[in-house]
Formats: C-alpha cells, sequence, structure tokens
C-alpha cells in the first residue's frame, strides 16, 4: 500500500469510539493486512535507512490487543 491510503485510513480510525482495547473497527475498509493477520493503523513513521527515506506504520492487531510496526510495502489492504 501507499503511504496516502494508510494516512486516511488512520484518520478514518482516529474518529472512531475509543475504549479500553483500542478503537472500535467494524469495517473490513478500516483495516489492513500484515503478514496474514488484519489490523488497523495507528499512525506512520517516517525514518531514514542508509540515508534513504522509508515509511512504516504502526498497526493495531484487533485480537491481541498488541501493536507492531511494518514497513508499508508489505501492507495490504483489508
Amino acid at each position: 500500500m501507499e503511504a496516502k491510503e494508510i494516512y486516511k485510513i488512520c484518520k478514518a480510525v482516529s474518529l472512531l469510539p475509543r475504549t479500553v482495547e483500542g478503537r472500535e473497527v467494524t469495517k473490513k475498509s478500516q483495516t489492513v493486512i500484515y503478514n496474514g493477520v488484519r489490523y488497523y493503523p495507528v499512525s506512520l513513521i517516517l525514518s531514514y535507512d542508509n540515508g534513504e527515506p522509508t515509511t512504516s506504520a504502526v498497526l493495531h492487531d484487533l485480537k491481541a490487543k498488541s501493536t507492531v510496526t511494518a514497513k508499508i510495502e508489505k501492507i495490504e489492504k483489508g
């Protein structure tokens, strides 16, 4: 996925009701897939690797209630 797409999902999810376990995500359009697991994106991170910019996303796991950081090139649409 492109960073712009993930940004749009992050913005939409940020408007959803918040619970102790995270956001109340109910639509697949508000999620992404990483390593076969469904997540909702929380934020984007811009960093540098060997002088080259790279973008990662912080993803919240809907079942494990935890977060992972993934390079956006490895993230698929939900």
